[in-house]
Formats: C-alpha cells, sequence, structure tokens
C-alpha cells in the first residue's frame, strides 16, 4: 500500500513498454508475412473481438481499421450468427486464457469453418494459442502482463492490431 512503490512499479512498467514496440512491429510483420495476410485484408470485413480489457484494445484495433467491426466474446456467444454474417476474417486479440474468448472462437468454427480466424495473442500457453483453427500471431512472452493493470499487454496488442492494417505508417 506504499504509494512511492506503486508509483515506481506503474514507472518501470511505462518504461518497458517502449522497449517493446519495435520488437513487437518486427514480430508481427514476420508473422504476417509468413501467413500472407496482408493480401486478404485489401477488401476483407473483419470482426475484431476479445474478452475484458481485450475488448478494448479490440475496440481500438477496430477504429482504426476500415471495414472493422468490433464485439465482445459474451455478445458473440449470445448471437454469433448476427456478428459474423458478411464477415470475411475474424480476429480474437487475447491478453490470457479467457473461457469466453476460446468459446467464441469455437462457436465461430462451430458455425463457419472456413472463415478466416487470426488470433493476436500474449500468452504462449493458452487454449487460443494452440488452436488448431486459428493462425496466431503470438506476441513476445514478455508482453504477457501477469498483474491486472495489463500495461504492457494492452499497448502491444493494439500497436499489433493496428500494425496489421497499416504496418508503415505504424512504424
Amino acid at each position: 500500500n506504499n504509494p512511492l512503490i506503486a508509483q515506481e512499479f506503474t514507472g518501470s512498467k511505462v518504461r518497458q513498454q517502449t522497449d517493446s514496440w519495435l520488437a513487437t512491429l518486427d514480430r508481427v510483420s514476420k508473422v504476417s508475412s509468413h501467413l500472407q495476410l496482408q493480401p486478404d485484408l485489401a477488401h476483407s470485413h473483419v470482426l475484431i473481438t476479445g474478452t475484458g480489457t481485450s475488448t478494448y484494445a479490440a475496440s481500438a484495433i477496430a477504429a482504426a481499421w476500415p471495414r472493422a467491426t468490433t464485439a465482445s466474446a459474451s455478445n458473440i456467444l449470445l448471437d454469433t450468427e448476427r456478428y459474423i454474417h458478411g464477415i470475411d476474417i475474424v480476429i480474437s486479440i487475447a491478453q490470457g486464457n479467457a473461457a469466453e474468448t476460446v468459446a467464441a472462437a469455437e462457436r465461430i468454427h462451430k458455425i463457419r469453418p472456413k472463415i478466416a480466424h487470426w488470433g493476436i495473442i500474449c500468452n504462449p500457453e493458452g487454449y487460443l494459442a494452440k488452436s488448431p483453427w486459428i493462425q496466431s500471431i503470438i506476441l513476445d512472452p514478455g508482453v504477457n502482463d501477469s498483474d491486472p493493470e495489463m500495461m504492457n499487454s494492452f499497448s502491444i496488442l493494439v500497436l499489433s492490431g493496428i500494425s496489421l492494417v497499416d504496418p508503415v505508417a505504424v512504424r
């Protein structure tokens, strides 16, 4: 409960973010190139989703992405057909191992097994990262926050998603 310790902890987390940004852009660029994601993006309608704070990251990404919409994984579970109607690509944003995000991904796959589904994922050991029907962009494990603040993972998730849209401008 010492405010000085909390302030130093927060300050170190903020300083750590900038160290991760360029490495993240390089990682996302390499995976995007390997998976040949860019050609799919030109005229695609994209649904970006997540659970909890990852929903906010998904919203921030969608705001910068032409033809993108966003919905929480919980909403997708309630009315999957409505949210994936007219969607070409789904991108699941996952900081941790949220059961709702995994369940939404499974439901989407069950209804539209051929839909392109990507994941931008901080936890390489999470269920979403191991999903056989999701092409995953696994971020550096160093940005997988274990604290509730999600300082590193939030900014890295947003940066990663936006860099898929316009990697040159983001850099």
